[in-house]
């Protein structure tokens, strides 16, 4: 089976940073870009070496509760909405 990949931007991968490194544990590979152009690929073992060092800076705190994604309540064509968009800015 092929492993997914999603692409985002810089910006939205620093704003959403939880997010991203919840998808590459999951074993998907995430694809960061700037300005298009792809800079680093975040994987399931890169993910929780980034944010154990982000930890060990002091840039961020782990979380005091588990993460939990929210229920979609609105799907286009059987898929979550957040992936028909992804879909649509080219993720």
């Amino acid at each position: 089976m092929e492993r997914r990949v999603h692409r985002t931007g810089v910006r939205e991968f620093r704003e959403n940073l939880a997010h991203w490194i919840d998808i590459a544990a999951a074993g998907e590979d995430v694809i960061v870009t700037e300005r298009g152009e792809p800079r680093v690929r975040v994987t399931d073992a890169s993910a929780q070496a980034f944010f154990a060092q982000l930890v060990r800076d002091g840039k961020v705190r782990p979380p005091t509760k588990p993460w939990r994604p929210l229920k979609a309540r609105v799907r286009v064509e059987g898929e979550p909405v957040s992936e028909e968009i992804f879909r649509g800015h080219g993720h």
